[in-house]
């Protein structure tokens, strides 16, 4: 999660004096890193990936959040912390190529055995996008549960992993704030459920957003221009692969209106003022507070704010939304030969201050503009090369960051190769996928809501998803696009006149990868399967586990002993590793 290192980190309050400093030495950086490889070519192409676990203990007939990470982490090589002092990030250490791309499911595999291995005795390793009671009630520590730094009715300090930079972000996103994060998600209605205050679940912590798991992809590209475009397309893709792996229907031990856990990341470090957020009654017009204006439209968590490419089929009405830039970056970046897209998006980013700093800077890692870039929480990153790596790793990269993880491993995988796959057709069939941006944010809401009801769930084989998206139909010409609105089946599948993206997936698999065919295509034909219905999404499968639990009270609660079974089955379907249980039958 960022830039982790040893150190001393600033106080909010030297944080705040050195804002201004960090800000200009972080585009400096930026300049430089610019400067020396703007022109790169990468002929190597490479992909990476990204999964956060949860650990849970069995104590007193509970399945707990295991607080405890630190006697896991570091003891196997690619394993790595994560914001919850329950959760372990597991990465390949070195990327796949065309030479290992076969070998992304038994590596998964291989890094979960590792931990497993090395876990304490009872320690289970569960692949849950969002742990179904993140409350006091469910965290297991040696020590007495303690909420002095997260001030959270639901989120206990104890969940916090102990690096001072995760304390720093928890302290610092209320002080940016000023005053508690607080954000409010409506249960899902039941025949039973009552209309009160408890209707909502409160989000009142970094954690219930941060605590939760995602599934990241990373593609290097060739150059930085395809690297922009391949950022551009994904952005207009991220939010469908969001609804395609929905797998959060439950928060704090209640069935939620949503399905995923997006929501609650954007609440969950919104360090917004009320000003900012647009509370008039606190408005005021300083501009020397204010110097981009007071209104920020979106949380440092959120859908990409610009499109970057200078590709021939980018057209200016594309970035519709209004975005805030931080004037003093976007003028130095101007100044500095940095073209207009490029400045735009990197002081988007600048408009947010940094909330946590370490007091000493390495211009070598370029420390202060990951600072800035890293506490910038987006559907797609557009990552700078890393220095000191290998030269076929030198390249530009982009980082699809919306996925949700899957309850077993061959999901995960079929992800992971969608990501990649689709990268290599939009780049090697020039697709051009350009809606307006304002749509992929309304893209976005549409994949976090839930549209069926609770009666559904009860009556065996549940109807395909009738969620609707914005889409492009003429992604093989340059001209303006034509907008329609379709199910993620449409899309990717097609119909009669628009072949659907998932068709270009297979083609690039015959024309790139035709010795690994077979292989790469029994995880896109499980794709293929989910959109036809013959399989339902995690979020579908966990609603309908509790709607049919004989302990279940049509009220929207998900009691203990509900939350106990749905545990124990994930754990099995995980070490199982077959995707059976997700099939579509009454």
């Amino acid at each position: 999660m960022g830039l982790l290192k040893s150190g001393d980190i600033l106080s909010w309050e030297d944080l705040k004096a050195a804002e201004k400093s960090i800000k200009e030495r972080g585009i400096d950086q930026f300049v430089k890193v610019y400067r020396k490889n703007k022109l790169n070519y990468t002929c190597k192409f490479a992909f990476g990936d990204e999964l956060e676990l949860i650990t849970l203990i069995l104590k007193e007939g509970k399945y707990m959040l295991y607080c405890g990470s630190e006697n896991i982490v570091g003891k196997t090589p690619s394993s790595f912390v994560e914001y919850a002092r329950y959760m372990v990030e597991i990465s390949a250490l070195v990327p796949f190529n065309e030479q290992t791309i076969s070998d992304v499911e038994k590596c998964i595999q291989g890094r979960i055995d590792d931990i497993e291995k090395i876990s304490p005795d009872g320690v289970e390793v569960a692949m849950i996008p969002c742990f179904f009671n993140l409350t006091y009630d469910y965290f297991y520590d040696t020590k007495p549960l303690v909420n002095d730094v997260t001030l959270s009715l639901n989120f206990p300090f104890n969940g916090v992993t102990q690096h001072k930079r995760f304390t720093s972000f928890t302290e610092n996103i209320r002080n940016r704030r000023g005053r508690k994060i607080e954000g409010y998600i409506e249960i899902m209605k039941d025949k039973n459920t009552t209309f009160d205050p408890s209707r909502y679940v409160l989000v009142d912590s970094m954690g219930q957003g941060m605590g939760c798991c995602g599934l990241q992809v990373t593609i290097q590209g060739e150059t930085m221009a395809n690297t922009r475009f391949l950022y551009d397309m994904l952005a207009i893709i991220s939010p469908l692969v969001l609804r395609m792996t929905r797998g959060s229907p439950i928060s704090s031990g209640k069935l939620i209106n949503t399905e995923t856990r997006w929501q609650m990341l954007e609440m969950s470090v919104d360090c917004r003022t009320d000003e900012e957020r647009g509370s008039l009654y606190m408005r005021s017009d300083d501009p020397e507070r204010y110097p981009y204006g007071s209104i920020i439209p979106k949380s440092r968590f959120s859908p990409v704010d610009f499109f970057i490419s200078d590709h021939n089929s980018y057209m200016e009405e594309y970035n519709d939304i209004h975005v805030p830039l931080h004037d003093e970056s976007y003028t130095k970046l101007i100044e500095e030969d940095v073209d207009v897209k490029l400045a735009r998006h990197i002081s988007s980013l600048f408009i947010r201050d940094p909330v946590v700093a370490y007091r000493e800077t390495n211009e070598e890692t370029f420390d202060d503009f990951e600072n800035i870039q890293s506490s910038n929480w987006r559907s797609v990153r557009f990552k700078i090369p890393a220095e000191k790596v290998n030269s076929n790793l030198q390249g530009w990269k982009v980082e699809l960051r919306s996925m949700e993880m899957q309850a077993t491993v061959f999901e995960n995988t079929a992800f992971i190769y969608l990501g990649f796959l689709l990268s290599e057709a939009i780049i090697l069939y020039n697709l051009n996928l350009y809606i307006p941006i304002s749509l992929v944010d309304t893209n976005f809401r549409r994949a976090n809501a839930f549209v069926r009801n609770a009666k559904e769930f009860k009556k065996g084989a549940l109807a395909e998803d009738t969620q609707t998206f914005y889409y492009r139909r003429n992604i093989k010409d340059s001209n303006k696009a034509v907008v329609c609105s379709g199910t993620l089946k449409t899309i990717f599948l097609g119909d009669d006149e628009y072949k659907g993206l998932l068709m270009y997936v297979y083609d690039v698999i015959d024309d790139k990868f035709r010795e690994q065919s077979e292989h790469l295509k029994k995880y896109i034909r499980f794709i293929e399967d989910k959109l036809n219905n013959k399989y339902i999404s995690l979020s579908d499968w966990i609603r309908r586990f509790v709607i049919n639990h004989s302990e279940y009270k049509h009220d929207s609660i998900v009691h203990d002993s509900i939350i106990f079974d749905l545990t124990q089955t994930l754990l099995k379907i995980r070490k199982n590793n077959n995707i059976t249980y997700l099939k579509n039958e009454p």
